[in-house]
């Protein structure tokens, strides 16, 4: 993460229909959504998301990030989703990610790509973004746009470990919420312009 820009976020979604791609290894569903339409429990404050053909549609202004997160609250998880980069005049600044131990706006964990074939991992505390894992190439990212990336997270207690496309990227200890995390995605515009995101398959399922 490389500003501190525009929110939107998620402030409720609870879906008990099944059919969505099952990414994840857990048996029990506990989440998922395919994004055949934009709910109602979607929330947001800036930079309205829509839902077409299937895919969540995220477009962060030049410079700026948007996130967007789901209200049901999980213990551990094994959560996976699909990022696709549609447009942007840069793709090695562009970040489509995943979050996870999402407390609220101000505090959360957010796995990362770039198309350009590098990942990161950060921490926004109270506000403030920390990097944990610093930008580093990742081989199993599919690079351009236009093209699907599968990420996911497995949280056990305070251990999260990442994996892109099926291939595992890095493990690292946080600090798990105490009261249970929320899930969505954080996604970055470089500063050359917009850029659009569209994200697909959310599936949560209880870590094996």
């Amino acid at each position: 993460m490389r500003s501190s820009l525009s929110w939107a976020a998620a402030l409720g979604l609870w879906l008990t229909s099944t059919g969505y791609a099952a990414a994840c290894e857990g048996a029990k569903v506990l989440f998922e959504d395919n994004f055949s339409g934009l709910k109602s429990e979607w929330g947001y404050n800036k930079d309205k998301p829509e839902a077409d053909g299937g895919q969540l549609v995220l477009t962060p202004s030049a410079g700026k990030y948007v996130t967007f997160f789901a209200s049901p609250s999980f213990q551990d998880i094994d959560y996976c989703a699909t990022a696709n980069l549609a447009e942007s005049p840069n793709p090695k600044g562009s970040y489509a990610g995943i979050a996870f131990w999402i407390v609220d706006f101000k505090n959360l964990y957010t796995f990362q790509i770039t198309l350009d074939g590098y990942a990161t991992v950060y921490r926004l505390k109270a506000d403030k973004w920390i990097q944990l894992i610093k930008d580093k190439p990742a081989a199993s990212v599919k690079q351009g746009t236009h093209v699907a990336n599968s990420l996911r997270v497995v949280t056990k207690g305070n251990r999260a470990s990442f994996y892109i496309n099926g291939s595992k990227f890095d493990t690292i200890t946080g600090q798990a919420p105490t009261g249970g995390q929320h899930v969505g995605f954080v996604v970055e515009a470089p500063e050359g312009g917009p850029a659009t995101f569209r994200l697909d398959d959310v599936n949560v399922t209880a870590p094996q």
